[in-house]
């Protein structure tokens, strides 16, 4: 999807991660998730409770192993909605009482110089526009952010997107530097990385198939196939304005071992298909490509392994992010033998 796991290859081959958080986990059974309906026809999302899952980031280099080189964390949690302020004098007891999903994930790091805190949240809000807020937000040594928007506008489905990109010139005195020579001017800085030096582009917006989703929400899918005995889904699936025709169907059985125990797994098969007929090179979350693979514990879905290959320069590095740690999981989901 054309974001960067680590934007730094020094992150990806030379910083080997703290080894101290723990493993495993108590699989209390948490409260009922929260079922996000989106379109009729259309499968819903499923947002868990309280549900965190921290995974070990591993790369595969021919001479120095497989180290851990950072730690991914996926939440997924429910809020309070309302629509809007009450008015005076009026009461909360008569006002709806409805429900809003929230799903992130989060990836922190930093390495002789290089900072890194890259964030990707996902509203699922229960009203026509926005229905989806989708927020990729990278702070640190390199700063950008993303906004994509999902709902209906008008009785349309409609996406909206925009970026943002370092100021091209304005009077904003936070955009303006100092000249380095005595006989240089003060000027408006041409490139940088500042956060404080970047404004956003115009949004763009294009009609969209009802139910389409992110990325992000995609992996949640499993968990509403398997509460209706599904072995094969399709939707439609949205990297910034480009729409992609997804199935997601269940695939082979194996058992595999992580730091987090040895978990009954099935693959997650997805294949994609450009909506608009183009061939364009398809990669899940962070740059993740190639052959993607995702393995959910079976039956409760939850990820327990995805692996593929990242971008480093020129070269394809091949990743596994294993799960470490669990919180808030279904009282179904355990390692085996426990």
């Amino acid at each position: 999807m054309g974001i960067s796991f680590f934007p730094s290859a020094i992150l990806f081959a030379l910083v080997l991660a703290s080894q101290d958080a723990p493993v495993g986990g108590t699989g209390e059974p948490p409260p009922d998730a929260l079922i996000v309906t989106r379109a009729a026809d259309v499968l819903p999302i499923t947002v868990p409770r309280g549900e965190q899952l921290k995974f070990g980031v591993y790369l595969h280099l021919v001479l120095l192993g497989n180290p851990m080189v950072g730690e991914f964390t996926m939440e997924s949690g429910v809020e309070p909605f309302l629509r809007g302020l009450p008015l005076p004098g009026s009461s909360l007891a008569n006002v709806d009482r409805l429900e809003s999903g929230l799903v992130r994930t989060r990836v922190t790091g930093s390495a002789l110089g290089y900072r890194l805190d890259h964030n990707i949240e996902v509203r699922l809000l229960p009203q026509a526009w926005p229905a989806l807020l989708y927020s990729d937000t990278q702070r640190g040594s390199e700063n950008r952010r993303r906004e994509l928007r999902l709902g209906q506008v008008d009785g349309k489905h409609i996406a909206r997107y925009r970026r943002d990109h370092h100021c091209d010139g304005c009077e904003r005195a936070e955009h303006r530097v100092t000249g380095v020579w005595p006989f240089s001017r003060d000027h408006h800085c041409d490139d940088c990385d500042r956060l404080e030096h970047r404004v956003w582009r115009a949004e763009s917006e294009r009609e969209i198939p009802p139910g389409a989703i992110d990325m992000l929400s995609a992996i949640y899918m499993a968990r509403s196939m398997r509460a209706v005995d599904l072995e094969e889904a399709s939707f439609a699936v949205l990297d910034k304005l480009e729409l992609w025709n997804t199935t997601i169907s269940m695939g082979e059985r194996r058992e595999l071992k992580t730091p987090a125990g040895r978990f009954a797994c099935r693959k997650l098969v997805m294949e994609t298909e450009s909506a608009e007929g183009e061939e364009p090179a398809f990669s899940g979350l962070f740059g993740i490509h190639g052959e993607i693979g995702v393995w959910v514990h079976y039956p409760s879905g939850v990820p327990v392994r995805i692996s593929g290959a990242v971008p480093l320069g020129s070269m394809d590095l091949k990743v596994t992010i294993d799960l470490r740690s669990y919180s808030g999981t279904p009282g179904e989901f355990a390692p085996l033998g426990s």
